[in-house]
């Protein structure tokens, strides 16, 4: 409830510029709440008995949100879901872990990117600026001249470089047109790195591809 009521609905309405003051204050509020009831917990008790407390302190939110019920419901229809793509990120390995606020999130950071069939969506020794997801088309990896596997729906790539701080370690070039979803790198490292369990599934990925050179 706290995740989707507070956090998700908060990093969907709340710009990026502002986000962390937004979530510095509402992290503020928590313990001053907290202190505010520990001081009325013991008046209740006395006043009411512990049944009584316990009743009237439950009845506190419900009671709070009925005149804030309408703003709360226009909030929740102007930041739609990102169904589609928290799914996407869902079915990859290294975001499987997480949960579902930081699914929402990164979900709303993934950049729409096409590339026409013959195009190349980076070369070689590029510079390593984004992770991708391919939502659909298929794409050959090349390195040192050699065709080193294709990608399909559903496949991604660019995590090497991100992650290890080297140039692209190979080019991507889409035999279809490719229509693909980006993540930006700052996003993606702070996430990957920021989860034990999907740095370690990143981890486990990157030490299975380095070794025949296949993609950053």
């Amino acid at each position: 409830m706290v995740d989707v009521a507070v956090i998700t609905l908060l990093q969907r309405s709340a710009p990026d510029a502002v986000l962390g003051r937004v979530f510095g204050a509402f992290e503020t509020l928590v313990p001053l709440g907290m202190g505010v009831g520990s001081l009325l917990a013991p008046l209740l008790v006395e006043g009411l008995g512990v049944r009584g407390a316990v009743l009237a302190a439950g009845c506190i939110l419900p009671v709070a949100l009925v005149p804030l019920w309408r703003a709360l419901a226009r909030v929740d229809a102007e930041a739609p879901a990102p169904a589609r793509e928290v799914e996407l990120l869902r079915a990859l390995p290294m975001f499987a872990p997480l949960p579902a606020a930081q699914l929402d999130r990164l979900a709303n950071a993934l950049v729409e990117v096409r590339v026409p069939s013959g195009a190349t969506v980076f070369e070689q020794g590029d510079h390593g600026d984004r992770f991708y997801v391919i939502v659909q088309g298929s794409a050959v990896v090349e390195a040192d001249g050699r065709r080193l596997r294709t990608l399909d729906q559903g496949d991604f790539f660019g995590e090497i470089a991100l992650l290890r701080d080297v140039p692209r370690t190979a080019t991507v070039r889409a035999t279809r047109d490719l229509g693909l979803m980006a993540l930006d790198r700052q996003m993606f490292l702070a996430t990957v790195t920021g989860d034990a369990a999907s740095a370690e599934a990143a981890g486990s990925i990157v030490a299975a591809r380095l070794p025949s050179p296949v993609i950053s």
